[in-house]
């Protein structure tokens, strides 16, 4: 039976035809791992505080206050972000540190994928109880966040580490 379209259509016309579409996946340089090490971590607890946040940020009961309340909401996201990376520096350079220490002496080949997760969600966690004393004893953070910090830290660690430790297998 003849097909309406032709496969040449479909297909590469370089590469044999095949009829598969292979994506170039981009390789992890150090460059780009240390710079997700560094960058995602803050970014990636802010954003989940953000997301957990909707279940109880209560819109205003009249529609002038939701207007506010909704104009408002990307203002404090940003205020959020900045304090983030404020109080996370030298926690997210410690972690930096000791996961590029993991990958230079090839402990994420020897141990594996989901070693390599545990140690990031384990730094995630230092790194967030951490950040949390540092925010307290600047004064802008409670007793009780220190706790959920270093819960959030440990999340965020370990989705970092998922990120950070897959293999990126080039295209060649």
């Amino acid at each position: 039976m003849a097909l309406p379209v032709p496969l040449s259509r479909f297909t590469s016309r370089v590469g044999g035809g095949s009829a598969f579409f292979v994506r170039l996946l981009i390789a992890m340089t150090n460059t780009r791992r240390i710079l997700m090490e560094l960058l995602l971590p803050p970014l990636l607890a802010t954003a989940l505080t953000v997301v957990a946040s909707f279940s109880t940020w209560p819109f205003g009961d009249s529609l002038v206050e939701s207007v506010i309340a909704v104009i408002a909401f990307p203002i404090g996201c940003v205020g959020l972000l900045f304090f983030a990376y404020l109080f996370s520096a030298i926690p997210s350079l410690i972690y930096t540190l000791v996961m590029e220490v993991w990958f230079r002496a090839g402990l994420n080949a020897r141990f594996g994928f989901c070693c390599t997760a545990g140690l990031s969600s384990l730094l995630g966690a230092g790194a967030g109880f951490l950040t949390a004393n540092i925010g307290a004893w600047l004064g802008f953070l409670t007793s009780p966040d220190c706790g959920r910090l270093t819960i959030l830290g440990a999340i965020v660690g370990l989705l970092s580490g998922f990120y950070i430790g897959k293999k990126q297998v080039s295209a060649a």
